[in-house]
């Protein structure tokens, strides 16, 4: 998908603005490489949905709603897929907890 000139300056506009912002908040509810997924699929919906997007004051707004519901993707794909994997964070509480639990 291509942009029109002015949608892909608003969206580089948007990005440059908002994308700390964002990443701070994704970092606040997930993991690092959890949150820079989650960071970087919300800057593809704007992408994708660059029509949709209110102009400021409310542009960081729906950003944030944005991320809310890509995290919670996150989250319950997590959660229906099985859950722990090695490399996770929680995996790793959960086995130090069974652990002391055990002894």
């Amino acid at each position: 998908m291509t942009l029109q000139p002015d949608n892909r300056s608003r969206f580089e506009a948007i990005w440059r603005e908002h994308r700390h912002q964002i990443m701070a908040y994704c970092l606040r509810r997930a993991s690092s490489a959890d949150a820079d997924d989650a960071c970087a699929e919300t800057f593809l919906v704007v992408w994708r949905r660059i029509d949709d997007i209110p102009p400021a004051p409310k542009t960081l707004l729906c950003l944030y709603g944005i991320a809310r519901k890509v995290l919670s993707n996150q989250t319950r794909t997590f959660t229906e897929g099985g859950g722990f994997t090695p490399n996770s964070p929680t995996w790793a509480w959960r086995l130090s907890l069974t652990r002391c639990m055990s002894s």
